[in-house]
Parts: C-alpha cells; structure tokens; sequence
C-alpha cells in the first residue's frame, strides 16, 4: 500500500505518516485467494513487484486480492474534520508538519476502492516563456497590493483644483476627500526621485499551460523549499498582474531537474484586511508582515469548484476559526463576514469559504 504512493509528490515526513496510518487501519483489510469484483487491489506473493489495481481476473494461485472499502471510508472521514481546521482525535499523536486535508486527498485517491479518473485539461506545449514566482502569504499579499497603493499615493500627489476631482477616493478603505487649502501653493511630489531598489525572483521556465493551471521545470538547487501544496504568486514578464496558485504535482526528472503542476486559482487575487468584531488593535505577537491597515491580512480568492462559484479567502492559521466573524476592507469596500470550512491547508495559511453576513458603509470604531 504504501509502495503506491511512489509518484514522488510526497515529502519523507508525509511517507513516514503514511506508514503510521497504515500500521493504524491495516486490520481494516483482509487478503483473499479468490477474485471477486468489489475488490480493489492485487499483489503476486511470488513476485518482486508492488500492488497493483485488480483490472480482471487472474489466474495464478499466487494472487492475493483486498478491498479497500472500510479504509476509504475512514480517510474520508478524517478528511472531512481536517478540512474543518482540526486534528481527528485518533491522529494526534501521528500528526506532525506536511499532515493536512491535501495529503488526505492525496492518500483518499490512491487508496480508494475503485480508480479515480481524473479529466485534466488540455495541455499546450510552450517555449522560450518564464515566470516570476514568489511564496509566503505575506510576501504574496505586499505584491497583490503595492500596485493600488502606488495609485494612492500617485493620487494624492496630483492636485485636485477641478470639479472633476472633488469626488472622494476610496482605494483599500482610505478616504481622501476634495483638498480645501487650493490657495496654498502644490507641493510637487517626484517619487521618481528615490527610486526603490528593484526585486529580484525566482525564474521558471514554461513548459505547458492549460486552462487550469501550468507546468513548469526549474531547478532542483536554491528550490528545496517546494513541496505539494506550496502557495505561490506567479507572474510572466514586468507589469503583469500576479496570479495566484497551489503546487498539485512534482515530478523529479533527474537530480538536477523538478517539474512542477500547478493549479491557478485565480489571475485576479484582491487584498484585504480583516479585523475583529471588537475592532481592537491586532495582537502584538501577529508577525509584521501578517498586519496591515491596523488588521491582518488575507487575500480574496474567487473560486469555481463543481461549477459553483464560491467566495474564500486565504487566511493565516493562527486568524482562523469555524464560524468567526470579521470586518474585511477590500479595495475601499467594507464588509462583516464569516469564515467557513477549510478548502485547502499550508504550513502557514488556509484557504476557507466566506459567508457574506452583510455589507458595510465604512469600517466601524471601536467602543469607547
């Protein structure tokens, strides 16, 4: 069983969890000599070879078949309390960092009853294309945001001397009315003047993309970061907008080689903060890059599953509880939501279902 998880998309620790819960629910599988058509997996005892899928009959007396039925059934089980956010009881003590509702789904498809056939899209070879990738939610969610915050600060340099401009702009939930000292003279603003320092990321090449995502190969050496499930923010070429996606396969293609699948989950990731009903100022342990306009951040992911649009957000682990509401602020708009269950899970961030409970005209004040 555990041989069928060789495809290289599973880091040791996870390996290792695997054989763990193996050795918890293999009494949950019986083998048997005769071949019946309910049952899901086959092995050759006089054979060097792993398990395989039973796909007919077989002949030899050194066959031997089990089902997987009941152990399908538990892992879905404990699938659906981690996609709540919390450890199933009888895993605690097995759990350790890399266990979470993807590897689940991972260990649900392979070990499942019957195969699951899986329709991917239509791949397009490419070449002589590259993109620029970035990780972390924090550094993700500076990058989704600096272009609106350049045109806030760009706005609130021009002078405002019109009919035109009396209007308030409202970006990220800061408001700038119409200016009432026209007679004063303009400050010119240049920001051309002190130029910031240029970043520098990550580059790999396209191999093939479709209309749920893209392949790509890179490096094995300076990448020793990527894993299944990684979070990335990718971009291709200066000016692009940032996409947002999730590593679904690994492929090592030699030592010095790794292609990667990944999924899009969106070309138009917008940033938000979120902030307690309370409305008090966030926990001074909250890492740095976790806060932003005085809440923490998150980023609002619209999302089609089953053909059924939904609205989620990708959080960071320690702001997340089933059922816990918020005030979010999303490019001048306010809403009081609530987080729903877990979709997906990172070593630092969840992405969950929002529930809109309504919407606001402005950020509420604390009480006195």
């Amino acid at each position: 069983m555990l041989a069928l998880l060789s495809s290289g998309n599973l880091t040791p620790r996870q390996l290792n969890f695997s054989y763990e819960l193996l050795r918890l629910i293999s009494n949950r599988m019986a083998l048997v000599r005769e071949f019946s058509p309910d049952l899901s997996f086959a092995v050759v005892l006089d054979e060097g070879h792993p398990a395989s899928r039973c796909m007919g009959t077989f002949g030899s007396g050194f066959y031997r078949y089990w089902s997987t039925a009941e152990v399908s059934e538990i892992l879905h089980g404990w699938l659906a309390v981690l996609e709540t956010g919390h450890m199933p009881t009888e895993l605690a003590r097995l759990a350790e960092p890399g266990v979470d509702a993807a590897l689940f789904r991972v260990l649900c498809r392979a070990w499942a009853a019957k195969p699951v056939r899986i329709q991917r899209a239509e791949r397009v070879a490419v070449s002589d294309r590259k993109i620029e990738v970035v990780h972390r939610l924090g550094t993700l969610h500076r990058l989704i945001r600096q272009p609106d915050e350049q045109k806030l600060q760009t706005a609130a340099a021009l002078p405002q001397d019109n009919f035109s401009s009396a209007s308030d702009l409202r970006v990220y939930g800061f408001v700038t009315s119409r200016r009432k000292d026209k007679a004063l003279p303009a400050v010119s603003v240049r920001p051309e003047e002190t130029p910031l320092a240029k970043e520098v990321f990550n580059q790999w090449e396209i191999e093939n993309i479709s209309q749920t995502g893209l392949g790509v190969s890179l490096d094995a050496v300076g990448n020793e970061w990527v894993s299944l499930g990684e979070l990335l923010g990718y971009k291709e070429g200066e000016g692009a907008a940032w996409s947002v996606g999730i590593v679904r396969r690994i492929r090592r293609l030699h030592r010095e080689k790794i292609f990667l699948g990944i999924e899009t989950l969106t070309d138009r990731p917008v940033a938000a903060a979120l902030r307690g009903m309370d409305v008090k100022a966030v926990d001074p342990r909250t890492m740095p890059e976790h806060v932003w306009q005085g809440g923490v951040i998150a980023l609002f992911v619209p999302l089609t599953r089953n053909e059924r649009s939904i609205n989620t957000l990708i959080v960071p682990v320690a702001s997340y509880m089933l059922g816990k509401q918020y005030y979010m602020s999303a490019r001048g708009k306010f809403f009081q939501i609530a987080l729903g269950k877990v979709l997906e899970k990172g070593r630092d961030w969840y992405l969950v279902e929002i529930e809109l409970v309504k919407a606001l005209e402005g950020m509420p004040s604390a009480a006195p």
